[in-house]
């Protein structure tokens, strides 16, 4: 359900010219998708969608990266599928995944590009994800979470 409801948010934006949470979520809301606005709020974060200027004031946009709205999807199969469980310490945080996996995930993770990160480090069931601040690894900690359900 989340991908499709993703899927759909980037196909919103592409076709409409979406300024506000509130009409990303009336526009989800035609198409079938029962949501709040923390759901709306964190689709926006996960999918990284960024307000561009226009001439009418400002919108929501994808990042411009050719084959964005394909990967998206296989980024969040990858991360699902590996992952176990995610947890956070101090401006770290420490990802579980089956054996073997830690590395595909910390690409995944890394492919994402969130500025928040600092870098990753793999082992064989472990990805240990740097970031600046224990604010932003709270944050980031559940928005990996998140992307589990």
């Amino acid at each position: 359900m989340k991908q499709k409801r993703q899927n759909a948010i980037l196909k919103i934006i592409e076709e409409m010219c979406i300024r506000t949470q509130d009409e990303l979520s009336d526009q989800l809301q035609r198409r079938g998708f029962d949501v709040t606005q923390a759901t709306v709020s964190r689709d926006i974060k996960e999918l990284c969608l960024l307000k561009k200027q226009t001439a009418g004031g400002s919108r929501y946009t994808a990042p411009e990266k050719e084959g964005f709205r394909e990967s998206v999807g296989k980024v969040h199969s990858i991360f699902q599928s590996a992952v176990k469980t995610v947890d956070y310490a101090m401006h770290t945080i420490v990802i579980r995944t089956l054996a073997g996996m830690a590395d595909a995930a910390a690409i995944t993770l890394e492919s994402m590009e969130w500025p928040e990160i600092l870098g990753t480090i793999a082992g064989d069931d472990t990805v240990l994800v740097i970031l600046r601040d224990a604010e932003t690894a709270k944050m980031i900690a559940d928005r990996l979470s998140g992307m589990l359900k």
